[in-house]
């Protein structure tokens, strides 16, 4: 975890609106964000299934539609693909309780007309993640000012007490 201001977001709106307010420097290009979220729902999917072996149709994946860390709108859909090896990465997400379904994921936003938003992620890297460590990520970082300072931040969102 990197935890850069303007690339790092706990709330999946305040994401998408420095993509769309210019605020990250993208200049065209697709850049990689942090994004704790709540895995809202999961599943498998891929080519023909061979039960003697699995990976013989080549690349599957795993779809994810996460939500804020407090549950509800906005949602938003990515995909996570993967080979034989790196699958394994995923599969907890398959098991888990509404109580252990947040989420790190390091991620491409992508415009997609077929969402609701209007984008969708391509997840390079996701891991369950603990109350406390987000938190702990959430105090390490800080927030950029106009002038390019960073400050250190006490609250999610100005004016709200996020935990």
């Amino acid at each position: 975890m990197k935890l850069l201001p303007g690339k790092t977001f706990f709330y999946i709106d305040e994401m998408i609106n420095s993509i769309k307010d210019g605020l990250n420097g993208t200049d065209g290009k697709r850049p990689l964000f942090e994004l704790f979220a709540g895995v809202a729902h999961t599943g498998c999917g891929g080519g023909g299934i061979d039960r003697r072996n699995i990976w013989k149709y080549g690349t599957k994946f795993q779809y994810f539609q996460l939500e804020d860390l407090f549950g509800g709108p906005p949602f938003i859909t990515g995909v996570k693909e993967f080979t034989e090896h790196d699958y394994l990465e995923t599969t907890e997400f398959l098991r888990a309780t509404k109580a252990d379904d947040k989420c790190y994921c390091l991620c491409e936003v992508v415009r997609d007309g077929q969402s609701e938003l209007g984008w969708s992620l391509y997840i390079h890297e996701i891991q369950p993640v603990s109350w406390e460590t987000m938190r702990s990520a959430h105090a390490s970082m800080g927030r950029m000012t106009d002038d390019g300072v960073v400050e250190r931040q006490t609250k999610m969102c100005v004016g709200e007490d996020f935990w």
